[in-house]
């Protein structure tokens, strides 16, 4: 897994979770949660909806994960701001898919 990724799944059932990568200090058994929570929610949405293969679909996905992570690290006081998961969000979709690059100005 690229360095600053903790988790993954091939969006059909298989996850790998670097439980190394957990934040200093940190419970591992919560933010072990947390991650399986995220990257199980992926294969969910995989199963109800077709493998993410667009930026979109895939952002619109990692939205879902982040937020199904939040939830379980709520119950387990974690908390994870919006700012948080929005910059999440972008990390994850830069390594999917690099960064976003911006169109020109069709009418300068």
């Amino acid at each position: 897994m690229p360095k600053n990724t903790k988790a993954s799944t091939d969006q059909r059932g298989n996850i790998t979770i670097d439980v190394n990568k957990n934040p200093a200090g940190a419970d591992p058994v919560v933010h072990g949660a947390m991650a399986l929570g995220h990257e199980a929610q992926h294969d969910v949405d995989a199963k109800a909806n077709g493998e993410a293969h667009t930026r979109d679909v895939t952002t619109q996905r990692e939205i879902n994960a982040y937020g199904t992570e939040a939830i379980i690290g709520r119950v387990n006081g974690v908390f994870l701001n919006a700012s948080d998961i929005d910059r999440a969000v972008k990390g994850s979709i830069e390594n999917a898919f690099g960064p976003e690059t911006e169109m020109p100005d069709e009418n300068p």
